[in-house]
């Protein structure tokens, strides 16, 4: 413990040349010289002398029986600068280790000076007072320690330790220059935290409710025994994969499209086309052929859902299927019209008791709703409109729960 009253100081005051006087850096830069006040000590020397009731106060280290420096820097310099060789001093009893002169150099300075943001962000970086808290009390609770360190109140103490544990390096760099003020960064830093918090809680909020969303939808169970699907690569390397029989109903383009590529992985060629070419520029779409040997292939668009209205991303004369989970017609409409991106406009049909077309003998045939789009010029052809929802449940025999 470091004590401030005479007794810990050697009274009998002793003159040493300054060259024998050890600076230490650590020390030395525990506050900084004040160039104002160098300037004025250097005049009253000059003009009346080196008052020898003014001693400087030194510290034997234990360990080499050094004379170091810990009170007097400014004057020590200004002696040095005026090339005067000696100085009183006084010795400290008090101090047994490095972490006790640092203690005592804050007592003394903290009596004389007025301390700024500099000065108490610089010696908690120096005694690492608050990660020592940390270690002591095992929690955060630092504000009380630092009223009494530095006689502040709550709030000062409060914008303290937000400023020394958050504060970024340009911050900092500015405080030490005097251009910023602790209160301003610790508005700048909480101003931050409140939009970070602002945009986490939003980003959280979207997240819980597209995760509840998907929750709520409803499940497709594909009818399907086998629990794997054995993939051999060469002659005798053989994999075995997982088969997926169950998927949650789509939301979205893609997630439309995902099933689709879902259901053709499973049912191979369960359908009488082929898909060739993926875009996503303007919605998602692909080109298509029905046979290897075409010459020409034809666009497919896929949508969530189709209702009359829509406006097709094609024309309807290079348009060949349109693949949606689900499709709302009007029953009590005859027109229930659609238009392309030239404006044709087209109208949509239901066709009871369908045959299902595929390439796939289990599958092919099956009776099921149908739907076709037909263009109003009849030199078009009429355009498939394949319903997901209704190929899984009528033609694969798929549940929806």
């Amino acid at each position: 413990m470091v004590k401030s009253n005479n007794e810990n100081k050697d009274n009998s005051i002793k003159i040493i040349k300054i060259e024998d006087i050890v600076i230490d850096k650590e020390f030395a830069n525990a506050w900084d010289i004040d160039d104002t006040i160098l300037k004025s000590i250097k005049e009253d020397i000059k003009e009346k002398g080196y008052y020898n009731n003014l001693p400087i106060l030194l510290w034997k280290n234990p360990e080499n029986e050094e004379m170091v420096l810990i009170d007097g820097h400014t004057r020590v310099k200004a002696l040095k600068e005026l090339k005067i060789e000696s100085v009183p001093y006084l010795i400290d009893k008090s101090c047994k280790n490095r972490e006790d002169v640092l203690e005592l150099i804050f007592k003394l300075q903290f009596k004389r000076r007025d301390i700024t943001d500099k000065d108490i962000l610089k010696h908690l970086k120096q005694t690492k007072l608050i990660d020592k808290l940390i270690d002591k009390n095992g929690k955060k609770n630092f504000i009380k320690p630092i009223e009494k360190r530095f006689a502040v109140k709550t709030k000062k103490a409060g914008e303290i330790v937000k400023v020394y544990f958050n504060a970024t390096p340009d911050q900092l760099e500015k405080i030490y220059k005097k251009e910023r003020t602790i209160a301003s960064v610790y508005d700048e830093i909480t101003d931050k935290e409140r939009k970070d918090k602002s945009i986490k809680d939003e980003a959280t909020e979207k997240l819980d409710k597209r995760y509840k969303s998907y929750k709520a939808r409803k499940k497709i169970v594909l009818p399907i025994k086998e629990e794997t699907i054995n993939l051999t690569i060469g002659k005798e390397t053989k994999m075995s994969f997982p088969i997926k029989k169950e998927f949650k109903e789509p939301q979205s383009e893609s997630e439309v499209i995902i099933l689709f590529n879902e259901l053709t992985t499973l049912f191979p060629d369960l359908f009488d086309f082929t898909l060739l070419d993926y875009n996503a520029n303007q919605g998602i779409d692909c080109i298509a052929r029905y046979n290897p040997e075409d010459k020409s292939a034809f666009y497919v668009e896929f949508k969530k859902k189709l209702q009359p209205g829509d406006t097709i991303n094609h024309l309807f004369e290079k348009l060949g299927k349109i693949i949606v989970y689900d499709i709302y017609i009007d029953s009590q409409k005859e027109d229930n019209p659609l238009s392309d991106v030239a404006k044709i406009k087209g109208k949509l049909r239901k066709v009871e008791k369908d045959k299902f077309s595929s390439n796939n003998e289990s599958f092919k045939g099956k009776i099921y709703t149908g739907y076709e789009l037909n263009p109003e010029p009849t030199s078009i052809s009429s355009i498939q409109v394949i319903v997901l929802r209704d190929i899984l449940t009528k033609v694969i025999g798929a549940e929806i729960t």
